[in-house]
């Protein structure tokens, strides 16, 4: 089996919002990310969104269709390097 994903940047997110939705025959697995007008914030790469996406999918459906978006790597197996407007992710 396989999963989609798409990601887009709705308006009505504001700034920097995007919404994230993993789908396969098993279930459907939607990640936002919000980002606040003012103050210190985080921005998660596309690559760290869509591997949170994925663990968050194969903990909720366990079918393990989502796997091959990431390469097998897990969200706990990125390292996430963050600013306070942009985030880089590396593989341990």
């Amino acid at each position: 089996m396989t999963a989609t994903l798409r990601l887009t940047s709705p308006p009505e997110m504001g700034p920097g919002g995007r919404h994230l939705v993993l789908d396969c025959l098993h279930g459907t697995t939607y990640l936002d990310q919000l980002v606040p007008p003012r103050g210190s914030r985080v921005i998660l790469s596309e690559r760290a969104m869509i591997a949170m996406a994925v663990d968050k999918h194969e903990a909720e459906e366990g079918c393990g269709c989502a796997r091959d978006l990431t390469g097998g790597q897990s969200a706990d197996s990125l390292k996430v390097s963050a600013r306070a407007d942009s985030a880089s992710v590396t593989g341990s």
